[in-house]
């Protein structure tokens, strides 16, 4: 595909139904309230511009005729070619502000270079971190979508599906990542030469230094695999092609049948070294137990950390299913052998995952709820462990219904109890999360991240009613995991009417009541 300077693709995306200039987040970002080149229609030609002051009408009425003869061009190719003339013709003056204008203001105003690194780091597809973690050939995988939320918004998405992207909004964002790309290249281009610079100046000095001669050669290597990438080539067959990318993903890292039979075989050998614990708890009772209501757990606040793990009885003091380590720059992707490999590793900078007091203190109270029927709020500051919690209670709860079903009673504090005052165990039933569309893909990684692979299945819940009707075959039969081991991930915009109405359109076209009597909702 031919590529375009930003300035290009950007007059190109405000053929689309006047993106982004009339999308709210854009204005947020570039102060710019309105399409540029608007003008009032019986204004003086010598009027300044309403949405850019520094144009007079003429001007911005010039800047109008060139954007309409380049959405003229029949092809990208053709626009591509019209956009860098260079010579004198009849749209000389719009071209030439066009180009200046975006050009003046796109770095030093809108900080949008710094904003598009700033999105490729968090979602972890920076080229250097990337290539250099994995030596693999793979850099704006995740990032056409994290980028596009972040400068257009949920104008980005079409009916609000965060699968795809508004077509006009997947080129333009192309279009930036290749120029982005362009960018990375040059500015890694002057460092391979600087680093090939200082080998030979250094070696003299570093004459019998294997290691350190290793170490920069290796990083050499590293920075030419980068500037060597361009785009994922990976094959796929023809019906997994048609799935949305979301859910590619998700069903490959589908626990398989013989694994699953691996983690169950260690659960029941965990289970068979468990002895019930007879210890009697003596817990607060009563409708007003959390009040005056402060946070909600002053009753545990005088529960030693070994306390807790004592009432969860978890003697281990490790939660169910959980890794044992993770990796502080969540870089890595530890459902993948890659990943895998990685955390096993003692060398390879991991560091051990722990819950903490607050943490244990949440899930207990949750999993107190729980079995009484009634709701929570989990409220806490950013950053402190939210999701955590949440996924740790999840974990919980699928090992109390193992250890029911071995001992006939549920473990720690919890042992005289029946789920939720009925007498018998936890319903083998599916966990729904329900997140807003912009948090899906930070879910599904932080789930990966705690959670050990192959111990539970994550399937996306995404799209339209009409357009989820192959759900049930396409993802939800591909998981060989008990339903308890299963959460459904879904979003609020494709949950509104579904979840509240206990509503899954299935394979046939029908409606099929979904209880929501499952362990818990999110």
């Amino acid at each position: 595909m031919p590529s375009l300077a930003i300035s290009g693709a950007l007059l190109l995306l405000g053929n689309s139904e006047g993106l982004p200039w009339t999308s709210s987040t854009w204005q947020d970002l570039t102060k710019v309230f309105g399409i540029p080149w608007h003008t009032e229609p019986d204004a003086a030609p010598d009027a300044p511009a309403p949405n850019v002051p520094s144009w007079s009408t003429a001007v911005a009425q010039s800047v109008k005729a060139y954007a309409q003869n380049l959405w003229a061009q029949p092809n990208i190719a053709a626009q591509a070619a019209y956009a860098r003339r260079a010579y004198t013709d009849n749209d000389a003056q719009g071209r030439t502000t066009w180009n200046g204008w975006v050009s003046a203001n796109w770095t030093a105003r809108w900080k949008l270079n710094r904003i598009i690194d700033e999105v490729l780091m968090d979602v972890k597809c920076g080229p250097y971190d990337t290539l250099a973690r994995f030596k693999v050939k793979k850099v704006f995988t995740l990032a056409p979508n994290a980028l596009a939320f972040k400068l257009f918004g949920d104008d980005a998405y079409p009916d609000g599906d965060p699968t795809f992207l508004v077509p006009a909004v997947k080129s333009f964002i192309d279009h930036l990542l290749v120029n982005t790309w362009h960018r990375y290249r040059k500015a890694l281009g002057r460092e391979a030469k600087d680093i090939t610079k200082k080998e030979a100046s250094l070696g003299v000095q570093w004459e019998g230094d294997a290691d350190s001669l290793a170490q920069l050669e290796e990083r050499k290597k590293c920075i030419e695999a980068m500037l060597a990438a361009a785009q994922n080539d990976d094959s796929k067959s023809d019906e997994i092609a048609k799935l949305p990318k979301t859910l590619r993903e998700a069903l490959k890292k589908l626990a398989t049948e013989q694994e699953i039979r691996e983690i169950e075989q260690l659960v029941q050998a965990a289970l068979e070294n468990v002895q019930p614990d007879e210890t009697t708890f003596e817990l607060p009772e009563g409708d007003r137990i959390d009040f005056p209501w402060k946070e909600g757990v002053e009753d545990l606040g005088k529960l030693t950390e070994d306390e807790l793990w004592a009432h969860l009885g978890l003697k281990e003091k490790v939660l169910p299913s959980f890794q044992k380590y993770t990796d502080p720059d969540a870089v890595i992707e530890p459902w993948t052998d890659e990943g895998e490999q990685w955390l096993n590793n003692p060398d390879s900078g991991r560091e051990p995952l722990h819950a903490r007091w607050h943490q244990l203190v949440g899930i207990l109270r949750m999993l107190q709820r729980a079995f009484q029927g009634k709701a929570v709020l989990l409220m806490d500051g950013v950053g402190i462990g939210k999701t955590f919690q949440v996924i740790g209670f999840i974990s919980c709860l699928a090992w109390f219904r193992i250890y029911f079903e071995a001992h006939k009673k549920f473990p720690g504090s919890f042992a005289n109890l029946k789920w939720q005052g009925k007498d018998g165990n936890i319903p083998d039933l599916p966990f729904l999360v329900v997140c807003p569309v912009s948090l899906h893909h930070q879910w599904q990684r932080e789930i990966e991240r705690f959670l050990q692979r192959r111990t539970f299945d994550v399937l996306p819940y995404l799209q339209r009613l009409n357009k989820r009707r192959d759900w049930w075959t396409q993802v939800k039969a591909k998981s060989r995991q008990r339903p308890h081991r299963q959460i459904i991930l879904a979003t609020d915009t494709v949950s509104l009417l579904t979840i509240h109405s206990r509503n899954f359109l299935n394979a046939d076209g029908v409606t099929r009541q979904f209880k929501t009597t499952a362990p818990w909702c999110f």
